[in-house]
């Protein structure tokens, strides 16, 4: 985490900017507040810059790292595959792959017998220069890239051609709430539609903010007859306060500087567990 939020910074202060950042009312002559309108509902949820993939990530990644970790440290989700002791990850939205880096630290924090091959998808191809994937300290990330937005082939094949059954966890972190932003709702429906090849036992971990409406339409999608919702948690606030089964994930978090996120996000992450 620390190589990759020091290459973002280096990425931030020494590359050019947007030629239309001072001209463009989304953009407002600010990077930080072309970063905002991002989650503004105004058609501006795009990672196409390489400045605002770095700034982005220097604004969230250890925060979005940190509530991975202290996820997977209360569910103790990795726990379950013990006996496996090798098993298969995919994550939809990778980004910066703050999943996998937390993965790798609780692993070791914990002393855990566990080895995992990671696969990421995500639309943005210019992760690749912030996560530098050719860097020998994290050359074993294999990181694939797609557009899941359009489900082009690549990503068809994994959700259609029965590819699903060697994933042990599939992580979805902070996209469906992107793309029902942008009333993508294809994803959804070919989604669940391919889960019905994951193998029994296998996990979907859902990471998103904490709105009912969103959760919601997501848990519903999930078929009952074929998953069990195992795990609901909450960071600073619960989705749903009527439904008491929620465990609360608690950590301490502060800023370490000015580009940084102050305060922890509201956020839900659900397991779902295949029974058949």
């Amino acid at each position: 985490m620390i190589d990759i939020l020091k290459r973002c910074d280096y990425l931030y202060a020494n590359l050019q900017d947007c030629e239309d950042k001072q001209n463009n009312p989304l953009k407002d002559g600010d990077c930080n507040i072309c970063l905002k309108n991002n989650f503004s509902n105004i058609e501006n949820d795009k990672y196409d810059c390489i400045k605002k993939l770095a700034l982005y990530t220097l604004y969230f990644g250890r925060l979005y790292m940190e509530e991975i970790y202290y996820f997977i440290t209360e569910s103790k989700i990795l726990e379950l595959f013990l006996e496996k002791q090798n098993i298969n990850i995919l994550s939809l939205g990778a980004g910066f792959c703050p999943d996998n880096i937390a993965l790798e630290k609780y692993i070791s924090d914990n002393g855990l017998y566990l080895n995992y091959n990671y696969f990421g998808f995500d639309s943005e191809k210019n992760w690749r220069i912030v996560r530098n994937d050719k860097d020998t300290s994290i050359a074993k990330w294999r990181v694939i890239e797609d557009d899941i937005y359009e489900i082009l082939p690549k990503v068809r094949s994994v959700l259609y051609d029965m590819n699903l059954y060697h994933y042990d966890i599939i992580f979805i972190n902070k996209l469906f709430s992107s793309l029902e932003e942008v009333k993508k709702d294809i994803f959804l429906m070919k989604f669940t539609s391919a889960i019905n090849n994951l193998p029994a036992n296998s996990l979907i971990i859902f990471n998103d903010r904490s709105e009912f409406a969103l959760i919601d339409k997501f848990r519903k999608a999930i078929p009952k007859s074929l998953f069990d919702l195992i795990g609901k948690y909450y960071i600073e606030s619960s989705c749903c306060s009527r439904e008491t089964d929620f465990v609360e994930i608690s950590f301490d978090y502060t800023a370490l500087n000015n580009n940084e996120k102050v305060n922890k996000n509201k956020t839900t992450f659900l397991v779902f567990k295949k029974v058949k």
